[in-house]
């Protein structure tokens, strides 16, 4: 008898098992400089490849110097999961030896969504996301995030005040009012970079992922500089005779 329950049970889950299959990402953050430095002519323009800092990056070969150690990278908390509609996940940290990458594993439904978070922790002096690389279905491209409301076009890389996202209570969710009319998902991959409205607040990046029907590993590099915003010259700081201003 129990070997009948067994195996109705395991004929019941077998559809479900197959169906999971297994992603990866794998994310680099550095400075502007460091980026541009593995572009061609070592500048980085509007858009382009970012094929030659993938490559560095899978053998170690780019300077720890050059990586801000301060991003970290984690999975959507429940309440952005429903502002994206996206799915949860179980992700797997992987130990990536000596190449550069943050890198988590999971199992995945195909064509559901899934969200992950990067963000800076404490006080950072590098707070905006100059460019956006990043590799889906295509090949390694980078463009510089734009806001969402100038754009007549969907593009991978979008920019919303922080804010904005966080705090969104309006009808229907996040994804289907906004987020989709101007992220471009064509090739499984988008980015929607939060902007804070305090601007030494860093902003903080939303990876927006469509799983596909064969495993894949997802790509992004981020590019990092001071936001000039956030320079405050006509301040002094405190000294005998209190805070002064310029």
């Amino acid at each position: 008898m129990w070997s009948f329950v067994l195996l109705l049970a395991a004929l019941t889950l077998a559809p479900s098992l197959a169906e999971a299959v297994e992603y990866r990402l794998q994310v680099i953050n550095l400075t502007e400089e460091a980026f541009a430095y593995y572009m061609d002519q070592g500048k980085a323009g509007q858009n382009g490849s970012w094929a030659r800092l993938e490559s560095a990056a899978e053998k170690g070969e780019v300077p720890w110097g050059a990586i801000i150690a301060d991003r970290f990278l984690r999975k959507a908390d429940p309440a952005l999961e429903r502002l994206f509609e996206a799915v949860s996940i179980k992700p797997e940290a992987v130990d990536v030896g000596s190449r550069n990458w943050i890198e988590f594993r999971w199992q995945g439904e195909p064509g559901k969504r899934v969200l992950w978070v990067v963000e800076a922790r404490g006080f950072s002096p590098l707070h905006e996301v100059r460019y956006a690389g990043l590799k889906g279905g295509g090949s390694p491209g980078y463009s510089i995030p734009l806001n969402a409301p100038w754009s007549p076009v969907r593009l991978k890389a979008v920019s919303f005040p922080t804010q904005f996202i966080l705090l969104w209570n309006g009808p229907g969710s996040l994804w289907e009012r906004w987020i989709s009319r101007y992220l471009d998902l064509g090739e499984g991959m988008g980015a929607v970079v939060g902007v804070d409205l305090n601007p030494t607040v860093p902003d903080r990046v939303f990876l927006v992922i469509e799983q596909t029907a064969e495993p894949k590993v997802f790509k992004a590099a981020l590019a990092w500089r001071k936001r000039e915003a956030a320079h405050f010259p006509q301040y002094e700081a405190p000294g005998s005779d209190g805070f002064r201003i310029r």
